[in-house]
């Protein structure tokens, strides 16, 4: 009896190290570590982690290192952060999601001369929100950054479990055969997009065998496209509730409720209306988390001709460039903010946010 008592004993702690093991071994989330920062933000968390010149911004950053992904930690001023040797798997990137390290340079935006790090809380199209600590008061805070002026070198970008790409998430459920609409050429520039959509489901013809490339797409729509993408990607399937009146009204409420439009596309006078490129881009900015859309391309601000930092949509444009979602209608960049957008180019931009491989790079200067 003794012996099988202490061979199971002995099968039981086995197992429960092989547990330990494969938990340690494990990639955390980006929620995981959003809930880890909190948890410091929320106890107060402000130590001088190398026992050097009081509580400092890298402290925290060095602890997050340590502490959360068990990986050692960086040394040197907090400007360093945006020229270091990452480990396997992280990446540098100047599109923020929930998680990264906020890197700025000596002077620059919210920094002083030593530079600044911060860990990011959540982020979208109209800018980030961080926890961090302040060197100055040696306490541990937090603050947003909305102005294109004030944001970072760079972000440092973790190997989350959930970093995945946006495709994974949008299977085919449609076969797009040669010839499947009349009016797209197979030499056509739109028709690798034409065919993208329509596969995933996202976009169908206008009739029968028509796809109607150069017709624009209404606010209603454009509405109805973003809203499905969402869902598709949050919930693994078009997840609606049911709306009377008008057969938009079932989108228009749930992307209102998720954040993909704000109260004036929502109580727009004519939803049938045509959409211009500006407003679409801030619709489908929001279609899609920030770490589904990781920059690829170098657009500085400013670079965009006809896209001043100061519009509204300014961010939600920058952001789709920089992911290689928009590359403009000509060679200087230009993205025609009035202009209204065509079933065409609606395709275009929807197959590469649902797919990366098929995002551009570029660069503007």
């Amino acid at each position: 009896m003794k012996k099988i008592i202490t061979f199971n004993i002995f099968v039981f702690l086995f197992a429960l190290m092989l547990c330990v093991f494969a938990f340690a071994g494990a990639k955390p989330t980006s929620a995981d570590a959003v809930s880890w920062v909190q948890a410091r933000k929320s106890e107060g968390w402000a130590v001088a982690y190398d026992a050097s010149l009081g509580p400092q911004c890298v402290d925290l950053i060095k602890y997050y290192f340590d502490d959360f992904f068990g990986i050692p930690h960086f040394n040197g001023d907090a400007y360093s952060y945006a020229s270091k040797t990452l480990p396997a798997g992280w990446t540098y990137t100047s599109t923020p999601s929930a998680g990264d390290i906020a890197v700025w340079k000596k002077n620059q935006g919210i920094a002083g001369i030593y530079g600044h790090v911060a860990i990011v809380e959540s982020a979208g199209a109209s800018g980030f929100s961080y926890i961090d600590i302040d060197g100055n008061t040696g306490k541990a805070g937090y603050g947003s950054i909305r102005k294109q002026s004030q944001y970072p070198a760079t972000f440092i970008h973790p190997d989350f479990s959930d970093s995945g790409s946006a495709g994974d998430a949008f299977p085919a459920v449609n076969t797009y055969k040669d010839g499947q609409f009349s009016d797209v050429s197979s030499s056509a520039w739109y028709s690798g997009s034409v065919a993208s959509v329509y596969e995933k489901g996202l976009m169908k013809g206008s009739g029968s065998d028509t796809f109607n490339p150069t017709g624009c797409v209404t606010i209603a729509e454009a509405v109805t496209m973003a809203s499905r993408i969402h869902s598709i990607y949050n919930c693994g399937s078009e997840n609606f509730r049911p709306a009377s009146g008008a057969w938009y009204n079932t989108y228009m409420n749930y992307a209102f409720v998720n954040g993909i439009i704000d109260i004036s596309v929502y109580s727009c006078d004519n939803p049938n209306a045509k959409a211009s490129h500006a407003l679409f881009a801030e619709i489908f900015a929001k279609a899609l988390p920030a770490d589904a859309l990781p920059a690829i391309n170098s657009i500085p601000d400013y670079s965009i001709p006809d896209v001043g930092m100061y519009e509204d949509y300014a961010g939600s444009v920058y952001l789709l460039y920089r992911a290689g979602i928009l590359t403009g209608s000509d060679s200087a960049g230009s993205f025609r903010p009035e202009a209204t957008i065509t079933r065409a180019e609606a395709a275009a931009l929807i197959s590469r946010m649902v797919d990366s491989s098929l995002r551009k790079s570029f660069s503007l200067s």
